[in-house]
């Protein structure tokens, strides 16, 4: 079975949720595509097709059969073609799907991306208030009627919401680039020198210097120069063995988490990717 079997409206029969009602879903915007949660009993669930794509999911229902029966389950969500029978997974069903996923433990990946999306900013977001970035829908057949007899004020609620979400859109897809990078500046294990990082961050390579020995974030000693141990466990120092004069020394260097971090200090960018896809200074 792959993932289009997700997709089939006769595969499985119109089953409504728990309570027994027929929930309009929540659509959120994640890399131009919708993830649709609906709430039932309170609680998310999220529809599993747009999870799976979120994820990349090679074999999306088979990864689905795999979860618990409590961590899955069915509802009919309406759609312009009339009601729609959608699998959906539970909030624990949605995290055994992300600890699974290779991916989503991978900076710079789309599944990474969802990971810390849905994590850190829907689910903390659904349990404060019951939505996400939006008001619930309305409730009832009432209140829309409500709505239609004023076709201003439903034109201008269209028009705010459009302008929205086309806004965020432009920005998500404006910082892509900017994100992917320095994901994987901060996944890499590659490391830089001292001067090397500051003149990639824009900076006078000796005055770069000069400002860490005055944040104390390194020191002098015996001719060297030292990072402080908890910036190195913190992991934006490191230490190399290098040649020099025939034997190895200890050198300071800076991690591409570190050349993040700095960035960030000094207010500027970090170093934009090279041609070939290199890190600089490799």
């Amino acid at each position: 079975m792959t993932q289009a079997s997700l997709n089939s409206t006769t595969a499985l029969a119109p089953v409504a949720p728990s309570d027994g009602a027929v929930h309009d879903p929540m659509t959120f915007s994640f890399a131009l595509q919708g993830v649709r949660v609906v709430m039932v009993d309170g609680e998310p669930q999220f529809v599993a097709n747009d999870v799976a794509r979120a994820l990349q999911l090679a074999d999306a229902a088979q990864s689905l059969d795999k979860l618990d029966a409590d961590e899955r389950g069915r509802c009919s969500v309406p759609t312009p073609g009339g009601l729609q029978a959608v699998r959906t997974v539970t909030e624990s069903g949605l995290y055994t799907l992300i600890l699974r996923c290779r991916g989503a433990t991978t900076p710079g990946t789309l599944p990474h991306r969802f990971r810390k999306w849905v994590t850190g900013e829907v689910l903390p977001q659904i349990r404060r208030a019951g939505s996400y970035g939006a008001p619930a829908p309305a409730q009832g057949a009432a209140a829309l009627m409500d709505l239609l007899k004023n076709p201003a004020a439903a034109l201008e609620l269209i028009g705010h919401y459009a302008s929205a979400n086309l806004a965020l859109q432009e920005r998500v897809e404006a910082a892509a680039p900017a994100v992917a990078f320095q994901e994987a500046l901060v996944a890499s294990d590659d490391t830089w020198g001292l001067q090397q990082a500051g003149k990639a961050l824009g900076q006078a390579p000796n005055g770069f210097v000069n400002w860490l020995l005055g944040r104390s974030d390194i020191y002098r000693r015996a001719g060297s120069l030292c990072g402080r141990q908890y910036l190195i466990d913190r992991g934006i120092l490191t230490v190399r063995w290098e040649p020099y004069g025939g034997k190895p020394r200890p050198v300071t260097k800076i991690t591409g988490k570190g050349v993040v971090h700095y960035a960030k200090l000094l207010g500027v960018k970090p170093p934009s990717a090279p041609a070939q896809g290199l890190l600089p200074g490799l």
